[in-house]
């Protein structure tokens, strides 16, 4: 970096825990764009690893980053702003989901596909994984076949459709009816599924800025993010996109219980061609 862009550059996961509402992108680059005071350009990345290398190299300035992209990119120097609230927490669960019309428990899951989101995907592969271990079960040995499929909508269509026996799925905090989470990412079909078994909760995405960006331009973006429903279409923003009741300031390396939580997949390295 030789100095600051006129464009404020924002990366996005590949996928959004839920498909927003048509427009999502433009409100997003909206808000943004007032809140920053100046263009900003949303900027998908291929995968998580992607986006944590994107994030690193300083080629966003900020990002909405999943939980263990967030928690990486903090240790890199990266600083969170704000946490969404869902439901009263800032952490969901994962829920393992089979047909409603499969016979499938715990243990007869051998040999059967799973549908995960992304190999760095908190809820949608690294929590059932620990779950299953904690069981004395090894997912490597267990299924019969691992598919990544970039996004939760897809292992719910994977599952329904067949491709899959077995399917990962963000769940709310317990308290909460688990339909709604299915019925947030496949409308009308929390019927064809049930839940074979939840997890653990953890820590969800959270919004940050790459460490080259200023700390006065970092508070700013922090101050308009807190106060998001109080600005033009933020509140729009809020309920179809970020899906949460509102943004809240995130502790200072509260992340890195990420870390913390057992889970032997977190820190492996970033593909070899991100860390060369």
């Amino acid at each position: 970096m030789t100095g600051p862009r006129s464009v404020f550059r924002f990366g996005l996961p590949p996928s959004l825990p839920v498909a927003p509402m048509p427009g999502a992108t433009g409100r997003l680059t909206r808000v943004l764009s007032g809140i920053v005071g100046r263009q900003v350009s949303v900027v998908q990345s291929g995968d998580y690893d992607a986006l944590t290398e994107a994030i690193r190299r300083g080629d966003v300035d900020g990002a909405w980053a999943p939980p263990l992209v967030a928690a990486r990119a903090e240790a890199l120097g990266a600083r969170i702003l704000a946490r969404p609230l869902r439901r009263g927490s800032v952490r969901s669960r994962s829920a393992l989901l089979v047909r409603t019309d499969s016979s499938l428990q715990l243990e007869t899951l051998g040999g059967t596909t799973a549908a995960w989101v992304d190999r760095a995907s908190l809820a949608g592969h690294l929590l059932p994984m620990a779950w299953l271990r904690e069981r004395g079960l090894e997912p490597g040995k267990l299924f019969g076949q691992q598919l990544f499929l970039g996004s939760y909508q897809g292992c719910i269509e994977a599952l329904l459709g067949g491709e899959a026996d077995v399917a990962a799925l963000f769940a709310p905090p317990e308290g909460h009816d688990l339909r709604h989470a299915v019925e947030e990412v496949a409308p009308g079909r929390a019927a064809d599924v049930r839940v074979l078994a939840c997890t653990m909760p953890a820590l969800h995405d959270a919004w940050l800025v790459a460490p080259h960006v200023t700390l006065p331009e970092a508070l700013r973006l922090e101050r308009g993010l807190l106060a998001a429903r109080e600005l033009p279409e933020g509140t729009a923003l809020l309920r179809d996109v970020v899906r949460a009741e509102r943004l809240e300031r995130a502790p200072e390396l509260g992340h890195r219980e990420v870390f913390a939580r057992g889970l032997t997949d977190v820190t492996l390295p970033l593909r070899a061609e991100a860390s060369a």
